[in-house]
């Protein structure tokens, strides 16, 4: 009896943990999309990795944990991030239901802990199309021909929906397509991260491995995601030293500036770069396995200092960008002709 208690009470602590870590992480996605402007749609909507992580929670944690904290994400990202809602109905399909729909990725719990990616893949593609349905319908009832005293004209005439479908395809779809690459690249050390302890306490018991299989280097779970995790750094960091661009919309000038991008990169460069100069200090004094493209570097060595020269070369191109930018030295230019 104390036993299976107690096994139920490291169930609901590792749930609440990885809940709120992941909870923590699509907030902190939302919050940051918000200063990249080209990337939010003028009535609400962006396109962002903010899913990635609710879609985690329910294939993690099942679909109780993966409704809740998607509900509640919802609610948070509308009350944070500042919501572009008319009435009740607006703030029930944009984001109430819009998010909590994603929950049901936790019906693909089992096949996450069976590293089945195309079955998980294909639950993402069915949580983002039950989320485009309700921002769908949120387009034809609420915005596309509200009343002057706010209340609920639904329009489905043909132009309501195709405005609706096209406007709403236009974030959620680029959205999915980046979770899914993410994804992708993330799989690997997530299946890994799925045999320590945090994890089998919620894995399905039919689904557990219970091979004796052991990693052997714990950093190994973090570094086989360093090729991605380099690749964005590197792609942000470029961005953050384009010039700022200035158009004309609905006769104001509006400004991108793409400081945002030195911002981030500032933050995670400088914890990056001195993770991987301690790896490779570490692969000098003793031998660390290369968690991947093996064939490509020879020696573990070779791998992190790589690794350790290109997450340099992201923190100075931030620090250029934010020099240049507050120096007000960053020239600009115009759409317009």
């Amino acid at each position: 009896m104390k036993t299976s208690s107690r096994l139920s009470t490291n169930k609901a602590i590792s749930q609440m943990v990885i809940s709120a870590t992941l909870l923590a992480i699509a907030l902190i996605l939302d919050f940051v999309v918000n200063y990249i402007p080209f990337l939010n749609w003028p009535s609400g909507g962006s396109i962002s990795l903010a899913m990635l992580p609710l879609f985690l929670v329910g294939f993690i944690c099942g679909p109780v944990w993966g409704f809740g904290i998607s509900i509640i994400f919802g609610a948070l990202s509308m009350l944070i991030g500042g919501a572009y809602t008319y009435n009740w109905c607006s703030i029930l399909l944009d984001y109430i239901l819009g998010y909590g729909i994603i929950g049901v990725c936790g019906f693909f719990t089992k096949y996450f802990y069976q590293k089945k990616t195309s079955l998980l893949i294909s639950g993402m593609i069915i949580a983002a199309l039950l989320r485009f349905l309700c921002s769908f319908l949120s387009g034809c009832i609420v915005v596309w021909d509200i009343n002057p005293n706010g209340s609920i004209d639904p329009n489905f005439s043909s132009a309501a929906m195709s405005y609706s479908a096209v406007y709403n395809l236009g974030y959620i779809f680029p959205s999915l397509v980046i979770c899914i690459v993410v994804f992708a690249l993330l799989a690997k050390p997530l299946y890994i991260l799925a045999k320590s302890q945090l994890f089998r306490n919620i894995a399905p018991q039919l689904v557990i491995d219970n091979s004796d299989e052991k990693i052997k280097d714990p950093y190994a779970i973090f570094d086989s995601s360093f090729i991605s995790l380099a690749i964005v750094l590197l792609v942000i960091s470029i961005l953050s030293c384009i010039p700022n661009l200035s158009y004309e919309a609905a006769g104001h000038e509006q400004v991108i500036n793409f400081v945002a991008f030195g911002i981030i990169s500032i933050i995670f460069s400088p914890c990056l770069l001195g993770y991987s100069i301690f790896r490779t200090v570490k692969s000098y004094t003793s031998e660390v396995e290369i968690p991947a493209l093996s064939n490509i570097f020879h020696s573990s060595k070779g791998y992190y200092l790589t690794f350790s020269i290109i997450f340099l070369l992201t923190l100075a191109l931030a620090i250029l960008s934010m020099v240049l930018n507050f120096a007000n030295i960053v020239p600009g230019f115009s759409l317009e002709d």
